[in-house]
């Protein structure tokens, strides 16, 4: 399986959800998600401060587990341990509904099923998956199936063995390879646009298509 894009560790989910938060605004009327561009900036004020409170009491936890040992333990000849703070850093933010991991990548796919999409603009997002070396190659290869439809469509078939989509390419026959968009679903359909407008060439050798 690849990696996954979105951290684990809540550091690193801090930067990197901030600098989610910029480029999505920035990127966002290119694919048609304005509309998400508040909940975003959101989710990242719920994170941004609940990242260090998360911290802070951790520590709080350390010096209450120190004033209770000490007040209830059998040495009497301690000195007296330091009062509790127990209390949240201010101004929390406003709550934010469960599931924000799951929005990112329902947002994260949204965008690489996109026909806009571009690998620029993955890696700038940080929704590009970190690249495992060459011994995981075989698991990130896929075999497809197509169907001719009507007005130069074909209908691949596929599975995605646990990538978010898959890039298909093609190219007329001695021709350069061309981006024919993302899929994110099987079946999908991908429109191939034939070398003269409005004729179709038929058979293996007018062209190759490539995931």
């Amino acid at each position: 399986m690849p990696s996954s894009f979105y951290p684990q560790n809540i550091d690193a989910l801090a930067a990197w959800f901030a600098n989610f938060t910029i480029q999505f605004a920035a990127l966002a009327a290119k694919y048609g998600l304005s509309a998400s561009v508040s909940a975003v900036q959101k989710d990242n004020l719920w994170i941004q401060y609940w990242v260090p409170a998360r911290h802070e009491a951790d520590n709080q936890k350390q010096g209450l587990t120190k004033f209770f040992n000490a007040i209830a333990g059998n040495d009497p000849t301690l000195a007296p341990p330091s009062s509790i703070n127990w209390s949240l850093p201010p101004a929390p933010p406003s709550d934010v509904a469960p599931g924000i991991e799951f929005r990112v990548r329902q947002l994260a796919r949204d965008i690489k099923g996109s026909t806009k999409y571009s690998e620029a603009d993955g890696e700038l997002l940080g929704i590009v998956s970190p690249e495992k070396g060459d011994e995981n190659l075989d698991q990130l290869t896929t075999e497809f199936t197509l169907r001719t439809l009507a007005n130069f469509e074909l209908q691949a078939t596929f599975r995605k063995r646990g990538m978010d989509a898959l890039k298909f390419q093609f190219r007329h026959k001695g021709g350069d390879w061309r981006s024919a968009g993302f899929l994110i679903t099987s079946p999908g359909t991908l429109a191939i646009p034939p070398t003269t407008p409005g004729r179709c060439r038929t058979g293996r050798s007018a062209g190759d298509l490539y995931a």
